[in-house]
């Protein structure tokens, strides 16, 4: 019963998600304040839910409930419970890495509508930067071509360069910088120091595990 609940938690916050992200841009569109304020509720309530679902698979896994085809893959009876390496390495790589790059592309986005010629003309040369220091700074350092580390100092560099340069550039043309920029900025430099590790370990593990498919038995 209880990871049927969580799974309907699961489904209200995905249809939650879908009203936050399109009713307060509509309204923002046309200037209608009480289709802009839903965005605040629907996030305190995809929050509850969402954390109400992560309660009912968390209590899955404590009792081995088998009964949900995830317990069933990744639990064991004679194991501690673990939902992390090397099922979280797998899996960051292929969600964390399209978010870091999209972070970068963020904090220089002009609202409602902006031309992609521009800010990619922007951010080109601060790509190129990013991914040219993260694949040579390892090497020159230990004398060996890590990829797993270029692209995760590679990542963390993206999205740092990109958020700084952004602020950088608001608070040059305004007398004060709002302080939900302020507080992106944070977040943005905060996700860039904490997730890049991840992905080298992510492409690390995955390179590891594709080399060891390949041995001969």
């Amino acid at each position: 019963m209880i990871p049927e609940l969580g799974h309907f938690a699961l489904i209200v916050a995905l249809g939650l998600t879908i009203i936050q992200s399109l009713v307060p841009l509509w309204g923002a569109a046309r200037n209608d304040a009480a289709m802009i304020a839903v965005a605040r509720p629907a996030a305190y309530a995809q929050l509850l839910f969402v954390f109400l679902s992560y309660l009912a698979l968390t209590y899955a896994f404590i009792v081995h409930d088998f009964s949900v085809a995830y317990v069933s893959h990744h639990s064991n009876l004679l194991q501690p419970i673990s939902v992390g390496r090397p099922y979280f390495d797998s899996m960051f790589a292929l969600i964390g890495a399209p978010l870091l790059l999209l972070l970068g592309f963020g904090p220089s986005m002009r609202w409602k509508s902006d031309d992609p010629a521009r800010v990619r003309n922007q951010l080109q040369g601060m790509f190129i930067l990013s991914l040219a220091i993260g694949m040579v700074l390892p090497f020159v350092i230990d004398g060996v071509l890590h990829i797993s580390a270029g692209f995760g100092l590679a990542a963390a560099l993206w999205v740092g360069i990109t958020t700084v340069w952004a602020y950088i550039k608001r608070a040059r043309s305004s007398s004060r910088v709002p302080l939900a920029f302020t507080g992106m900025t944070l977040a943005h430099l905060g996700v860039a120091l904490t997730s890049s590790p991840r992905i080298s370990t992510a492409v690390s593990a995955s390179t590891g595990a594709c080399t060891a498919r390949r041995k001969p038995s």
